[in-house]
């Protein structure tokens, strides 16, 4: 979330884009769930939703192989697509720390100061 609310003065973020996957599991079903952020209007905090996309039967083997596509597909989604964007983030965050704390030093070793 820090990075989310420093975002390195990027404008690309898409707050209602989904953002997390998860699955829900007992001993009959699994459910994949999408998660989100929405930010409130005027700026603030941010709110967490929820959706599920789709329930299978732990029971059928076509449902069960099902599950393990879309598994695979939300894991491609995140290897191929999110990891690169955030790696991009992080490099972006990090030449703003460096920046910041390079001014900060320069300003401590200005004489009379």
């Amino acid at each position: 979330m820090d990075l989310i609310h420093r975002r390195c003065a990027s404008k690309t973020w898409d707050c209602d884009m989904p953002r997390y996957f998860s699955i829900s599991m007992d001993h009959r079903t699994a459910a994949i769930n999408v998660h989100w952020l929405k930010a409130q209007a005027g700026g603030g905090q941010y709110s967490f939703h929820t959706e599920e996309l789709s329930i299978y039967s732990l029971r059928d083997p076509v449902r069960i192989r099902s599950l393990f596509r879309v598994i695979k597909n939300i894991l491609d989604y995140g290897a191929q697509k999110r990891l690169p964007s955030l790696c991009s983030l992080l490099d972006e965050y990090r030449q703003k720390v460096i920046r910041g704390r390079a001014a900060a030093n320069a300003q401590k070793t200005q004489p009379g100061k």
